[in-house]
């Protein structure tokens, strides 16, 4: 009957969890060729920005194809 923000270790509790699904607008533009974060669509950044509340941990890269140029990062990983 409620909500919790931690992993129930139990597995009768486990068994009583339901997930808790949110929608994001999509958007149609293609976004293969951005190479910086702040070019994506709005509806990317707020996606991005909500990933980073939701899992508490900062995203440090993204990936708008498969080529390695395509690879945005967001902050340094390795400093």
């Amino acid at each position: 009957g409620g909500s919790t923000e931690e992993y129930p270790h139990a597995l009768d509790t486990f068994a009583r969890c339901s997930p808790r699904y949110e929608t994001f607008p999509g958007w149609a533009d293609d976004i293969s060729g951005v190479r910086r974060a702040e070019d994506l669509p709005a509806a990317a950044r707020r996606y991005l920005s909500a990933v980073t509340e939701l899992s508490g941990a900062p995203v440090t890269m993204i990936s708008v194809g498969p080529g390695r140029e395509q690879t945005i990062p967001i902050r340094e990983v390795f400093a």
